[in-house]
């Protein structure tokens, strides 16, 4: 009997199919943006905004140029995917749970690489676990990239242990991997696909094996190429290029203050407590019979600690899951030292992502989400902003701009617009924005622009460099047209009140 377990736990279709349905449960019920047993629009912040892009490249508007976010396109061309497939949340939700499936196994397969199948279950629960405590938002930049990410690492592991053909092909995908990331966030694509295969490419020239390196350059180059070149072209055909670039990596050179400044953050507090999961890590590998694959585990984590910014907000680390908790997990369990064991997951617990949840409680808590989710009808907090909207025309609905959604402390108001599947007519929807970038005032001038509607979140600060202009220029050319309580917003339209 046992056995008979044992060979369909090792069954390669069973295992397939097995981590599927648990990824798929896992967004059903931890993925409180995407998850249709949720109406969590509340909670999806930059969900709410990276949904609206995708609206936008639907209706035909250029990204940057005719609505404006920092990240890179192919995240908005996902999400206009997922929308095209099936309207709303369902085609995204979709997407992902196939995503996460792909990365799961990927995960369970790199494991099986170092131990046997039931430590590599074992793997994969303890990185469900991790996932869940570092963000259970869903739909971020980092959600998305993380098969990429994934798969460049498979890669990178199989062409060590060298039970894999070098075949062109492999470095094509593995440039490719590099070129999707970079289209997301362009830091993480040097720090978690970048990083493992400069790695690998540095234990090639140690085994004076500079041919295989080479050919990885060439053909990983073409395959980022094969990735870049149509939005490249995509963004030349109207005439988008400066645009493309500033959204990419202008803007958020800003955001960072600049390469410099990240190093220079390195020593600061902020950084400082995500060090010892990177050390330890490295430390659980030395000392095990695996040692050639620091070459993947030592550059990633420099370039992951370098590039992690000053703001480390606790999504940014799901990033870090294939290349530094999956090996940090596998360390755990390949390692012979059984004191280092229980360190390192001691150490794993002081981590500052349980920050804001209490370990003892996230069980209790867990449990409780699952029932409400199954059981409890969810109240959709946003149904009801369609009567803000109920008297606007469809033509007129492409003349709204949004003067100061966000999400304020009290309440969210952003995801309004993409509730009601509307674009804004203004380039810069999010005040934040121009408040790192000040060129992007210019865009922000309801006085030049005179937009026929304007929404305005009665309980968002306004920017108060222009907001006393603001308040005069609303009070004189428009009136109020509609308005709803929760979230407390008002429609402003030009003209006079029949």
């Amino acid at each position: 009997m046992i056995n008979s377990a044992t060979c369909i736990f090792d069954n390669k279709i069973f295992r397939i199919i097995l981590l599927s349905v648990l990824s798929f449960c896992y967004l059903l019920f931890f993925s409180v943006t995407l998850s249709p047993q949720m109406n969590s629009d509340e909670l999806g912040m930059d969900s709410s905004m990276f949904e609206l892009m995708g609206l936008a490249v639907l209706k035909g508007y250029i990204p940057y140029v005719d609505l404006f976010d920092h990240k890179g396109p192919l995240l908005y061309f996902i999400e206009a995917i997922g929308q095209w497939l099936i309207p709303g949340k369902m085609g995204l939700f979709l997407l992902q749970a196939l995503s996460l499936s792909i990365i799961v196994n990927l995960w369970f397969s790199i494991a099986k690489m170092f131990t046997d199948y039931i430590k590599s279950y074992l793997c994969v629960v303890l990185m469900f676990f991790s996932y869940h405590i570092i963000s259970i938002e869903g739909n971020l930049t980092e959600d998305w990239s993380i098969l990429f990410i994934t798969v460049a690492l498979y890669i990178c592991c199989k062409q060590i242990q060298n039970t894999t053909k070098d075949s062109w092909i492999n470095y094509v995908i593995l440039g490719a991997c590099f070129g999707s990331v970079f289209l997301i966030r362009p830091n993480d694509a040097v720090a978690f696909v970048g990083g493992p295969i400069f790695g690998m490419l540095l234990l090639w020239v140690l085994k004076e094996e500079y041919n295989r390196g080479l050919k990885c350059i060439g053909f990983s180059i073409i395959g980022a190429l094969f990735v870049i070149t149509p939005f490249a072209c995509y963004f030349a055909y109207y005439n988008a290029l400066p645009e493309f670039w500033y959204g990419l990596i202008g803007y958020n050179m800003n955001y960072t203050d600049g390469v410099v400044n990240m190093v220079l953050n390195c020593t600061s507090i902020n950084k400082y407590v995500y060090l010892p999961i990177l050390i330890t890590t490295i430390v659980l590998w030395f000392g095990s019979s695996h040692k050639e694959y620091l070459f993947v585990i030592v550059p990633t984590a420099i370039f992951a600690y370098l590039l992690l910014g000053e703001r480390t907000y606790n999504h940014y680390f799901i990033t870090w899951l294939p290349c530094v908790f999956l090996f940090f997990w596998i360390g755990v369990f390949v390692t012979m030292q059984g004191g280092l064991k229980i360190l390192s997951v001691l150490l794993f617990f002081l981590m500052p992502f349980f920050n804001n949840r209490n370990i003892l409680k996230i069980p209790y808590h867990d449990i409780k989400f699952i029932y409400k989710t199954l059981f409890s009808e969810t109240k959709d907090e946003y149904a009801s902003t369609e009567i803000l909207f109920s008297h606007v025309s469809a033509q007129e609905k492409d003349s709204i701009w949004s003067y100061n959604l966000g999400w304020g402390k009290e309440e969210n108001s952003f995801p309004v617009l993409w509730r009601n599947q509307i674009v804004p007519c203004n380039r810069v929807p999010l005040i934040f924005m121009a408040q790192i970038d000040t060129t992007l005032y210019q865009d922000m001038d309801i006085t030049i622009a005179k937009p026929l509607y304007i929404l305005y979140a009665a309980k968002e600060e306004p920017d108060i460099s222009f907001s006393a202009r603001d308040s005069l220029f609303i009070k004189e050319n428009y009136y109020m047209y509609s308005k709803i309580e929760k979230p407390e917003v008002l429609l402003y339209k030009r003209g006079k009140p029949f």
